[in-house]
């Protein structure tokens, strides 16, 4: 991904997978739950490189991570994720039913970040898991075998996401 401009904001959406609630142990794999864990990060760069963390004002830490359960969703199990900055939080936070994550603090306008979406442990029955991507390096292929759990991108001007939530950006 590359940085939006400073009006702007990157709106992620998709279908989220049912993972087990809590952080207790349960058994594996689930009936119910098609992943044991999921999360969505933004990293500095591409590759192996680092996932943002962000020293806020008043001691606070803020890694560029939201985990399933810190992940808003709706009714029909859907996330969004508004990507921006510190600067958009306050802003974005206040729009209903989406997850805030931040670029870098250090680094607002470095060059590439890269978008992982990360699953654990999904169930063998769950036919949209990642494993079932054929490696081709096509974005159309990947999207056609994870269907409505693909995630999907686009840029947004924070004003129109304030205005008219996440549906004024598509």
């Amino acid at each position: 991904m590359t940085p939006p401009t400073a009006s702007q904001v990157v709106v992620v959406t998709g279908k989220a997978p049912t993972f087990p609630p809590g952080a207790r142990p349960s058994i594996w794999p689930s009936v119910s739950d098609e992943v044991r864990y999921w999360s969505m990060c933004v990293n500095i760069g591409e590759g192996t490189d680092p996932v943002v963390v962000n020293h806020l004002p008043g001691g606070e830490t803020d890694l560029g991570c939201r985990a399933d359960d810190a992940t808003k969703l709706s009714a029909g199990g859907t996330y969004t994720y508004v990507i921006g900055t510190e600067s958009q939080r306050t802003t974005t936070e206040r729009v209903a039913a989406v997850t805030f994550l931040p670029l870098p603090l250090a680094q607002p306008a470095a060059p590439l970040y890269l978008l992982a979406m990360r699953y654990t442990l999904a169930n063998p029955s769950f036919d949209f898991a990642p494993q079932n991507v054929v490696q081709t390096g096509s974005a159309p292929a990947t999207a056609q075998t994870t269907g409505a759990y693909y995630p999907h991108a686009q840029v947004c001007s924070l004003s129109a996401l304030s205005a008219g939530g996440a549906s004024a950006c598509g």
